[in-house]
């Protein structure tokens, strides 16, 4: 829906010119729908500035990876994105091909699934070389022994729910909970 995503960029763009505004994208799954996303982007830009209205021109643009295709080609979304976000709940769901919230299904979920744990270390490590700015998301950053691995490996930005948020407060890195 185009029409819709266009209707949402030009309000975004309108309110970038405070300039404390990024755009994320969610759920992607190949870098043709990140191309077509800023292409329909510029368009909004155009028309806002034949229309006098001011924006940000250089609002970072990043994407959540929360799909096991877009963490797979993380490298390939290098050169169309400033940013990226882990998106831990969905990411792990769609690798374990099992929805959190069926009961027939809900117990094979688990957030501590070494593959999980792997796919996030190969994202973070991708983007750390290649000096993207990565952060992680979801329920797997209100626990101290992940949060500890998880910075182990290079995380620094933490979106933490704030019921979780005392207990992840004050993280004691233990060098043998990391790996």
């Amino acid at each position: 829906r185009k029409d819709v995503l266009k209707t949402h960029m030009r309000a975004i763009l309108r309110a970038s010119s405070a300039k404390n505004i990024k755009l994320m994208l969610p759920m992607i799954t190949n870098v043709s729908e990140v191309i077509m996303a800023k292409e329909l982007l510029k368009e909004c830009e155009r028309e806002l500035t034949l229309e006098g209205i001011r924006f940000d021109t250089y609002m970072p643009f990043g994407i959540m990876i929360e799909t096991p295709a877009s963490a797979l080609e993380i490298r390939s979304f290098f050169e169309h994105c400033d940013f990226f976000s882990l998106g831990t709940n969905d990411l792990t769901q769609y690798l374990l091909a099992a929805d959190r919230i069926n009961e027939h299904v809900a117990e094979l979920y688990d957030i501590f699934h070494p593959s999980a744990f792997r796919l996030i270390k190969m994202v973070v490590k991708a983007c750390i070389s290649a000096d993207k700015h990565v952060s992680i998301c979801g329920e797997i950053a209100g626990f101290p022994d992940a949060v500890n691995k998880l910075i182990r490996i290079g995380l620094r930005n933490f979106s933490i729910s704030p019921p979780f948020l005392f207990r992840c407060k004050v993280i004691k890195l233990n060098k043998s909970s990391c790996d």
